[in-house]
């Protein structure tokens, strides 16, 4: 990987944070947080999408989630097997995760609504102790501008204060695979654009892009407090072994229809 100014770390060990957070655009930026071990608890754009871009999910924080998940702004996308897809038209954004094909929609409205609350007080309760936050935004398509990076921090910022960094992360089509470009619009702000699409394409493009390498590469200079990152792995093996234990217990209910709703609140993200 060539870079064309050097990334945060590589001229000293990066300080590590207290909390690093998703903002979008879609789930992919929590997975890849989750899978580099930077991800220490659920937070509440970590599992919508949307194509509202950056700016409009700084507005969502500056209002504090204002008419999030209001019943009469959503709208039934598609269904499969597991899962409902509803979109807000409101806000902007995507629910794929929060609505179980086995569970009437009143019933995993509320327990969305409860979820998400719970989310959003913990995300701000955590930056307004926090001495040094990161909030990743990561897209798979191109759609920021320079000024509208600074544009975002400087809202970021204001309505959460000083400590808070931004990290984006783009697609480039018109990059050649092995380089990676870091620009610095600001201090605290790093942007980092890459061809996600290599020669042999990955079903995951959408959701994790298609450079993982790469991508490990560009996230392994940001770091958690030691403390935290050691949590995190024991949380991680904690609830590996919860799944398996509900997934099994399950087994033995005999209702059918009660079986299917175990499962599938269980396959809901928490």
């Amino acid at each position: 990987m060539r870079l064309e100014k050097p990334a945060p770390g590589q001229e000293g060990p990066a300080a590590p944070y207290d909390a690093i957070y998703s903002i979008g655009a879609h789930c992919g930026c929590a997975m890849w947080l989750r899978k580099c071990g930077l991800r220490l608890a659920s937070g509440p754009l970590d599992w919508v999408r949307g194509e509202s871009g950056l700016l409009r999910r700084v507005a969502l924080i500056e209002s504090r989630f204002a008419g999030w998940l209001e019943e009469k702004n959503l709208v039934l996308l598609e269904e499969n097997a597991r899962m409902r897809f509803y979109r807000d038209t409101a806000l902007g954004v995507e629910f794929l995760h929060d609505f179980p094909t086995q569970i009437a929609f009143s019933d995993a409205l509320r327990a969305a609504q409860t979820r998400y609350r719970r989310r959003q007080e913990r995300f701000f309760q955590t930056i307004r102790t926090a001495s040094r936050t990161l909030l990743v935004w990561f897209n798979t398509k191109p759609s920021l501008s320079e000024a509208e990076l600074r544009e975002a921090f400087r809202r970021l910022r204001a309505c959460l204060g000083p400590n808070v960094e931004l990290l984006a992360i783009e697609h480039a089509p018109d990059l050649p695979p092995d380089e990676t470009r870091c620009d610095t619009p600001s201090p605290g702000v790093w942007f980092f654009r890459l061809n996600l699409r290599t020669e042999e394409p990955s079903p995951n493009l959408i959701v994790l892009g298609n450079a993982p390498q790469t991508l490990q590469r560009l996230f392994a200079p940001f770091r958690l407090r030691p403390d935290l990152a050691r949590q995190i792995r024991r949380f991680e093996r904690r609830q590996w072994w919860m799944r398996k234990l509900r997934r099994i217990l399950a087994g033995f209910v005999p209702n059918r229809a009660l079986r299917r709703q175990i499962r599938a609140k269980d396959r809901a993200w928490e």
